[in-house]
């Protein structure tokens, strides 16, 4: 969902008001299609990237990266529970993250992908709440040894995936013009 002009004086509006001024700040900011690729990664929006682009994203498994996903919901609700965290009872800090995650999904127009996170989001917070452990191995940091562990491949196998992964998207960013030493 995309409108052209801010909303009124109601939740939405305010939401979508707040949607378009960072979206015209990275305009003003970054020339295309950089613009347009961060535009994918911080709020799922797809309009100004290529099909050809986006089709690359999905061969080669990263079209998580620019659609909104759990990644981008865990970010925010990471974000708001880690400030909050210092002054607010830990319950409180994640219910604040939970609530930080409904209106970024609601901000960024509630389709079906970001309805998708947003409830694998709560679950992960309900994980956290009932001290239960969490897998997620792509948001974990882990490197690929501890990667091939956990599934029990083998080291070789997820450097290949990984490496073929990261050689296609580079070589589709390039035909696109973007310029990876920047």
């Amino acid at each position: 969902l995309r409108a052209d002009t801010p909303g009124g004086a109601s939740l939405f509006g305010f939401l979508f008001a707040i949607k378009h001024a960072f979206e015209q700040s990275l305009q003003k900011v970054l020339p295309q299609p950089q613009e347009a690729l961060l535009e994918g990664i911080l709020l799922g929006e797809r309009g100004g990237l290529s099909s050809t682009l986006l089709q690359v994203f999905v061969v080669v498994g990263l079209i998580h990266v620019v659609v909104l996903s759990g990644s981008n919901i865990s970010i925010v609700a990471e974000g708001v529970f880690r400030i909050l965290r210092s002054f607010l009872p830990r319950r409180a800090a994640y219910l604040a993250g939970a609530a930080a995650m409904v209106l970024f999904v609601l901000m960024t127009g509630s389709g079906a992908a970001s309805v998708r996170a947003l409830i694998m989001g709560g679950i992960a917070i309900l994980a956290r709440l009932l001290h239960r452990q969490v897998l997620a191995l792509n948001a974990e940091g882990l490197t690929q040894s501890q990667i091939a562990a956990r599934l029990k491949l083998p080291l070789g196998t997820v450097k290949t995936r990984a490496f073929h992964a990261m050689r296609a998207l580079h070589a589709a960013l390039a035909r696109q013009g973007f310029d990876p030493a920047t």
